[in-house]
């Protein structure tokens, strides 16, 4: 989050009206929106995500659903990402395999005719069932996109597609199933793909045979004798002709004989039996076999391309600097559809105003990682008002008031030294990630929409001076619904670990309340990592190519129902939302972000002790902030230092307090050595 970039809210309840906004002046865009140039604009992380839109299509399409299909929701805050070049590829993968599904759609369904119209019905079942099996085997395996792809090991891919361990945020469950099936599916796809392959075959075969009958009729057509005969007027006709038997089933050459009851003649216009528009049509079928194979190869090239060109680690990172050509001309027609959008997510990501649901405040944060509370009653420290007067050459200093500004402040000051450099960033290290973390004012707001609100149907842009007055208001205890945090981030492991410390602390007649909520954002889905080897796999060869596609064709021809029904059933979805958001009849807080869909739920050992050792620096940081501010305002810090200690040990603390309350999160063993160094032992006390 940044402190100057404010993002769009809704008034809370009993709050002043909130004025409305000029909306921006709409003009010509010739370009679409960029990506801010940030570091999360070039984080790994964003790449990751960026191309698990060509890896996954369910993930594609929750992408979609959350940022296009509800606009009206507020855009989750995006920790170490930039949302913009996810959705923009996102959206541009989905186009170009809608383009590709009606192409490869019209291609099977004029195939299926012909072939029907030739006598091949047999053999069009045969692909038809070829494809249904291919199909299955690809929804076993795991593996939602159109990429020829090596199966994943059996059971794990489709075990984690169950959930990611993020709410139930997981995108891999279906009606059929959670994980447990999905490893018996996987274990079938072997079968599956096998069967398939029989049933290629056995369309191979059927269709050689309609074949050899085809040419057999050609055959005897081309050799059928002419027979001159004479008609009931007396006029001479030449008959020729190829005609079919329906009982014997035997073809015959020579005139068609027709008996009306009175005469008996031969019909020179009887061609019911004629060979050629079948077998036109049994060619045609065959050869539209070829085109769609191109299609769906071709279609394939160019993802490949976008893996191995755009998305490989280089090339973003060069695409995404301030100043650089972002997107390509191929993606730059829906991008343009969709500018609006993506302005809006560009200016709400890092938003420092933040709407969020009543049921999930912390969305896009990640999982809630150890929080704890500390409540404290404010008792005057013993000889404060000596300490105040001072040697007898030195006026008399006056406590310093003990107001939520200076707290904040404290703790914000105390923080920022692990980056900013002193005796605490000394120790940290040179290439520490903890040099690079982010303190940052947010402001929670609730998302209502209500009838009367100005931001039905619409955004608007906060001014510094509405910021101000909203910052100030949340930073009081009056109101419950808008609450102000201080927001420390530290990203490491290239920014697929996020850890995000939101802490609140606030005086409320004679106590001190200090909350302190840690989140974590584990890393990106292991599967989206395949776009680094993408970068450096051979593409093998044309044979195999051509192997894989002929393998794949009939799945892919019939999956093109699945991706136009999706295509079709997120526009009316996207339809019926905005117009029930126009009257106010949604709620307009995100329950989730694109983040977290696409977070792997599960950590290293290495990246949870660097969890750990982050959350616990900033927590000794923000206690010696509110010590210092105790003290400074003339109160006693007894209690907090050994709240400090239990803290840094394990986490649990027992036995209460004699002045307050003391309220702590879950560890694993208690400290008995509950004593504190003296405060005058500590250097940085009066820092």
């Amino acid at each position: 989050m940044h402190d100057g970039d404010h993002g769009p809210t809704a008034p809370a309840p009993g709050a002043p009206a909130v004025p409305k906004q000029a909306p921006a002046p709409d003009g010509a865009r010739p370009e679409p929106v960029a990506p801010a140039g940030g570091r999360a604009s070039r984080s790994r992380a964003t790449r990751y995500l960026a191309a698990g839109a060509y890896l996954d299509v369910r993930y594609r399409d929750a992408v979609i659903a959350e940022l296009v299909e509800h606009s009206e929701r507020a855009v989750a805050p995006s920790f170490g990402v930039d949302l913009v070049p996810v959705l923009a590829h996102a959206l541009r993968a989905r186009s170009a395999e809608t383009r590709t599904a009606l192409v490869l759609l019209a291609l099977l369904a004029l195939h299926l005719a012909l072939a029907v119209y030739a006598g091949a019905a047999p053999a069009a079942g045969a692909l038809l069932l070829a494809g249904l099996l291919g199909w299955l085997a690809q929804w076993a395996s795991g593996w939602s996109s159109t990429l020829y792809a090596p199966v994943p090991e059996p059971g794990r891919e489709r075990a984690f597609l169950g959930g990611t361990g993020l709410g139930g945020t997981g995108l891999g469950g279906t009606a059929l199933g959670g994980a447990a099936l999905g490893v018996r599916a996987a274990r079938a796809v072997p079968a599956l793909r096998l069967l398939a392959a029989v049933a290629l075959l056995a369309w191979a075969f059927l269709a050689v045979s309609v074949t050899g009958d085809q040419v057999e009729r050609l055959r005897a057509y081309r050799d059928a004798v002419r027979v001159t005969d004479v008609d009931e007027s007396g006029r001479q006709v030449v008959v020729e002709g190829l005609y079919y038997n329906e009982e014997t089933g035997e073809l015959f050459a020579g005139p068609s004989y027709r008996e009306d009851g009175e005469h008996s003649y031969y019909a020179e216009d009887d061609l019911s039996g004629s060979p050629l528009l079948p077998a036109a049509a049994h060619g045609l079928s065959l050869a539209t076999l070829v085109p769609l194979g191109l299609v769906l190869a071709l279609h394939r090239r160019g993802t490949r391309r976008v893996l191995r060109e755009e998305l490989a680690e280089e090339p973003f990172r060069r695409r995404q600097m301030p100043g650089a050509v972002r997107w390509p001309t191929s993606g730059r027609e829906v991008l343009l559809r969709h500018d609006e959008l993506l302005r809006l997510i560009a200016r709400e990501q890092h938003a420092a105003t933040i709407l969020y649901h009543e049921r999930q405040p912390f969305a896009g944060a990640g999982e809630q990682w150890r929080p704890w509370s500390f409540v404290q009653e404010l008792v005057r420290r013993p000889g404060a008002a000596k300490e105040a007067k001072g040697p007898a050459d030195r006026p008399a200093a006056e406590p310093k008031p003990m107001t939520n500004e200076v707290l904040v402040e404290n703790i914000r000051r105390h923080v920022q030294r692990l980056a900013a450099g002193g005796p605490q960033a000394a120790v940290v290290g040179h290439g520490d990630r903890l040099r690079a973390l982010s303190v940052s004012d947010c402001v929670f707001l609730p998302a209502w929409q209500r009838p009367d609100s100005p931001l039905v149907g619409r955004r608007m842009e906060w001014t510094d001076e509405l910021y101000a007055r909203t910052l100030t208001a949340a930073r009081s205890v009056s109101d419950e619904y808008a609450r102000h945090f201080l927001c420390v981030t530290m990203g490491a492991w290239e920014e697929e670990v996020v850890t995000t410390v939101f802490v609140r602390a606030h005086t409320q007649g004679e106590m001190l309340v200090l909350e302190v909520l840690p989140h974590v954002l584990p890393p990106v889905r292991r599967r989206f990592r395949l776009v680094d080897a993408a970068e450096h796999l051979p593409l093998g060869g044309a044979w195999r190519e051509a192997a894989a596609v002929v393998l794949d064709a009939p799945s892919a021809a019939l999956r093109s129902l699945a991706v136009l029904g999706r295509h079709l059933a997120s526009n009316l979805r996207a339809r019926s939302n905005a117009e029930q958001a126009r009257i106010g009849s949604l709620d307009v807080g995100p329950v989730v972000s694109v983040r977290e869909l696409g977070a792997e739920g599960e950590m290293t050992l290495f990246q949870e002790l660097d969890v750990t050792r982050f959350v616990k620096t900033v927590q000794d940081r923000i206690t010696h902030g509110v010590r210092v501010s105790l003290r400074e305002a003339g109160y006693r810090t007894d209690e907090l230092e050994m709240h400090q200690t239990v803290i840094n040990n394990s986490g649990v603390y027992l036995g209460g307090s004699n002045r307050g309350v003391i309220s702590t999160g879950g560890g694993a063993r208690v400290e008995q050595h509950l004593t504190a160094p003296p405060p005058g032992e500590r250097g940085d006390d009066d820092d």
